[in-house]
């Protein structure tokens, strides 16, 4: 439909989601159809996050008598990219990417190592929530949300490894906590994938 309507086909995810570009003239026919349940717009990624430890109250966590660390479990992580040789993941047994790039420098935001960071580093200053963790299972956010969708099916059906945890924080603008129709995706991958 998409190519009949002189459009092209993107990306597909395993949530039966498509991402297409299509002239502004064919929406209304391409809404018309039965197999379409909604269109939406396509956001450009917005890196959102700046202060993290102190808002995590990592303090409280490894102050408590019951001190948890990462252990055997896998850590799975959809950002700008992770800096694998970065000193606070000296502990990480094994990294995973469908990058194409053993060692990503995360040189244009640094958000997807700072982010595994909170999870995952060793430093003992800046001890992340479950350092010491198995493996870091990442793929790189380039652009737009479905990029990002896609690659969040790579960390749960691609990867050597399936992580027990994803993590994926960027933003795609001011929600004004409002619920997006683009977080149904969210909800189906939960769903769908525990």
């Amino acid at each position: 439909l998409v190519l009949r309507l002189g459009g092209v086909v993107r990306d597909e995810t395993l949530q039966s989601g498509v991402a297409a570009s299509v002239p502004a003239t064919a929406l209304t026919d391409l809404a018309a159809d039965p197999l379409v349940v909604r269109i939406l717009f396509d956001p450009q990624t917005d890196y959102e996050l700046n202060i993290s430890v102190p808002s995590a109250q990592y303090d409280a966590w490894w102050n408590d008598a019951n001190v948890y660390d990462g252990g055997l479990f896998d850590f799975g992580v959809v950002d700008s990219g992770v800096q694998q040789n970065h000193p606070a993941f000296a502990g990480v047994a094994s990294f995973y990417t469908n990058s194409g790039s053993t060692v990503d420098s995360d040189s244009t935001q640094g958000h997807g190592t700072h982010v595994t960071g909170i999870v995952a580093s060793s430093n003992a200053t800046y001890r992340g929530g479950a350092y010491g963790l198995d493996a870091i299972i990442w793929a790189q956010s380039d652009g737009t949300q479905t990029t990002t969708m896609s690659n969040m099916d790579y960390l749960v059906t691609g990867a050597v490894q399936s992580p027990e945890v994803v993590n994926h924080s960027l933003g795609y603008g001011a929600s004004a906590g409002v619920y997006s129709p683009n977080d149904s995706f969210y909800d189906a991958f939960v769903d769908n994938f525990d």
